[in-house]
């Protein structure tokens, strides 16, 4: 955090939040802000930076110190890839690690570029809607000298970012970095809010998601809470009546809660709820029965 410490003075009210109030709750209210006070879009950018090296260290803790590789994620898409067939697998995770795309690697579907998430070769899709650590989106304007250290190029971004232009290119990097040539970047990383969301991803990952709805089949939940309202939406409209759903989401009663919150917005299907977490559910194998129908 001490590197980025545009954020330093909104970092109490984070800490410190009010009962029943979630740091997406706080953030938003941040956001919300802004206009009437431009400072806090200096301090909401720094939080971007800050999120996009936190995750990817805990990645890397994680892959090299403490898991030594091992993911719950490989395990759960190999049982995918045996009762697949011929279907596409379309994932979607609103999370900013690389734990996914790291586990593509298990059933032949590496992603090392921006165009390997939705590669028409890939029998595995994977759209992150609010962005990626390891996501930049290059900037156009103002210029910034990238030949200095990253936390140089850092402060002088977040310094200007109310003068911010980006182009819609977006960069894959292998670590968490804003330096590249010839543009740096900035972080493709959403803040996260709970409603009003925008989408942090390029706009033909979100073009292949709207392709892929209409013709699912099944849907397996982990741990979503089903709060995003814009995704929600997209869910609704285009969705057919027919499809089947497992929620997974830390046992029965957050499962129920998730269903509920599906419910509510009308999206249809045929709704079974795990009484299982994540671990348990993949080492159980409870998934197998529903990739195989």
């Amino acid at each position: 955090m001490q590197r980025f410490p545009a954020c330093f003075p909104i970092v109490p009210y984070l800490q410190q939040r009010p009962s029943g109030q979630t740091v997406e709750n706080i953030l938003e209210k941040l956001r919300d802000e802004s206009p009437e006070y431009p400072e806090r879009i200096r301090q909401l950018a720094s939080v971007r930076y800050y999120l996009q090296a936190l995750l990817s260290r805990v990645v890397a803790i994680w892959t090299d110190d403490v898991g030594k590789g091992i993911t719950s994620y490989k395990t759960l898409l190999d049982q995918i890839e045996r009762r697949r067939k011929d279907d596409r697998v379309c994932l979607v995770t609103f999370n900013y690690d690389t734990m996914l795309e790291d586990a593509l690697a298990v059933v032949g579907a590496a992603v090392r570029r921006i165009g390997d998430y939705i590669s028409p070769n890939s029998r595995y899709w994977l759209i992150k809607p609010h962005g990626s650590v390891n996501w930049g989106s290059e900037i156009e304007h103002p210029a910034i000298d990238v030949s200095r250290p990253s936390e140089k190029i850092d402060s002088d971004v977040i310094a200007k970012v109310h003068e911010l232009r980006l182009t819609q290119n977006y960069v894959v990097v292998p670590e968490a970095t804003t330096r590249a040539k010839p543009l740096p970047l900035f972080p493709a990383i959403a803040i996260p809010v709970e409603t009003k969301s925008e989408y942090e991803c390029p706009p033909e990952h979100l073009d292949k998601l709207r392709e892929c709805l209409p013709n699912a089949t099944r849907i397996l939940v982990i741990g979503w809470r089903a709060t995003e309202h814009h995704f929600l939406k997209l869910l609704a409209e285009k969705l057919p009546a027919n499809v089947r759903w497992l929620v997974v989401a830390g046992g029965a009663e957050g499962a129920q809660e998730v269903i509920g919150n599906l419910n509510a917005v009308g999206i249809p299907g045929d709704y079974q709820a795990s009484d299982l977490g994540f671990s348990r559910f993949v080492v159980h194998r409870e998934g197998d029965g529903f990739f195989g129908s």
